[in-house]
């Protein structure tokens, strides 16, 4: 139901552009969920100290197109999931053409790499992690750079197929 609403919503409204490109963001919620056997079942609850949640809780992650603010898709978990898996779900929901805002926590080189690679001008723009390896390509503006990540051995082992750009 989602899913086909928001798309009808979405593909009903004028999107103003940003140099050809539709501007997204996603980012992760939680909701504390009606205090049934379904949906403890469904959605285990969090401890804490040893003490369950009061209400079972599902994670979200969501994609908003930034000029409408309207929601384009959506991404559901326990709170075992964390915000990148269910990013990962998004990728394909992703139209091509787009820049995508992503706060820190989403800074895996290998969302981000799939994220490109998944269509045509499939852009991301998030804030530099903290000691960050990289190669400055040019600059953009005052504090805007486009750069070049340099992986870990980690992530070259992990992902070897992979190209980042």
């Amino acid at each position: 139901m989602f899913t086909k609403t928001a798309q009808l919503w979405h593909n009903a409204t004028p999107h103003p552009h940003w140099c050809g490109l539709t501007l997204l963001a996603i980012d992760g919620v939680f909701w504390r969920t009606p205090d049934t056997p379904e949906n403890d079942a469904a959605f285990p609850r969090q401890t804490h100290a040893g003490n369950p949640a009061l209400y079972p809780q599902v994670k979200m992650v969501c994609q908003m197109e930034l000029t409408s603010h309207l929601l384009t898709a959506a991404a559901f978990g326990t709170m075992k999931n964390s915000e990148n898996e269910l990013a990962e779900q998004l990728i394909e929901q992703t139209g091509d053409n787009t820049l995508t805002l992503m706060d820190k926590g989403y800074y895996s080189l290998g969302l981000l790499n799939a994220w490109s690679l998944a269509g045509e001008h499939r852009h991301w723009m998030i804030p530099l992690r903290k000691g960050a390896q990289y190669e400055e390509i040019r600059k953009l503006g005052k504090g805007d750079h486009l750069v070049k990540l340099k992986t870990s051995p980690q992530a070259r082992k992990k992902w070897r197929d992979w190209e980042m750009k």
